[in-house]
């Protein structure tokens, strides 16, 4: 006899000597609290069992000559299951298992992911504002806070890009929040913030992969996206039509329309992608 003191969800009743599995749903509306189990009966094709939340007795009948072992264990719902892809980009997941990635040569399926650049002018702008030594300290610290403010919005820091990050996101409304919200990134000197950022999103289909034990995106997001940087502008936001109307749903408002500039992304064997770069008004923090 089994006591237990299962909270709500799915279990299952197994053991490497059964050949049958029982499915036991644990649930408030429930009203069975007792389970007798009959190991020289089988039970393959029982329903799964409902039992109410917090007490269960399970008693089992072995009528064998051999000891029988038995295990309870958890089991998820397919709404609860997630990729490997998913749990592998995941930051936390990242952070406690270093070591586990995709195995090499790995390929996944491709998928509609949104990125997000943060950058600055050039290099020397900044050296030469702040000292080259002073300038690589707000860098860093910039660097470490992007590292943070992915975790925070559910994203990825990919890499450090030109002098800022790259940032992916699964979900648009986790890139716009992303969007809103990145300027507290940049590091405060003498009160105010250290330079104008220049903030840059779209979204594609992109191929995740593993290269030299590291997750890489691929594909033609990804070279949108850095091109668009030499179309941005200190303190607005530049996108390109994909993404532009989820800007415009979440009260982005579109700067006046000049000539489009023509975005051109091409790779060996490739033909050009071309994309056009929008701009929208930069929030009350980048003004």
């Amino acid at each position: 006899r089994l006591g237990l003191e299962l909270a709500e969800g799915r279990y299952v009743l197994r053991g490497p000597q059964l050949p049958y599995s029982i499915q036991l749903d644990v649930t408030a509306s429930a009203e069975q609290e007792l389970l007798f189990v009959d190991l020289t009966q089988s039970t393959a094709r029982l329903p799964m069992l409902k039992m109410k939340p917090d007490r269960q007795v399970i008693t089992v009948s072995n009528q064998g000559t051999h000891e029988v072992l038995l295990r309870v264990e958890r089991s998820s719902t397919s709404d609860d299951a997630i990729t490997a892809l998913q749990a592998a980009s995941m930051p936390f997941f990242k952070k406690l298992f270093p070591q586990e990635i995709l195995s090499a040569q790995q390929v996944t399926s491709v998928q509609i992911m949104t990125f997000v650049i943060v950058t600055t002018q050039t290099s020397e702008s900044l050296a030469s504002r702040f000292g080259e030594l002073e300038s690589c300290d707000l860098l860093k610290d910039h660097l470490e806070r992007l590292i943070d403010f992915a975790t925070i919005c559910e994203g990825v820091f990919v890499r450090p890009f030109r002098e800022g990050g790259m940032l992916v996101f699964r979900s648009p409304a986790s890139a716009i929040q992303a969007v809103n919200q990145i300027v507290s990134t940049i590091p405060i000197r003498a009160g105010v913030m250290a330079w104008q950022p220049i903030i840059v999103v779209h979204q594609g289909p992109t191929m995740v992969t593993t290269l030299n034990g590291q997750l890489e995106y691929l594909g033609s997001a990804i070279r949108i996206v850095q091109d668009l940087t030499t179309s941005g502008k200190p303190g607005e936001i530049t996108t390109t039509s994909v993404f532009a109307d989820s800007l415009k749903s979440a009260n982005f408002e579109l700067l006046p329309d000049d000539t489009p500039e023509a975005i051109h992304a091409r790779s060996p064997g490739e033909t050009s992608t071309r994309a056009s770069a929008i701009r929208f008004r930069p929030l009350a923090g980048l003004r």
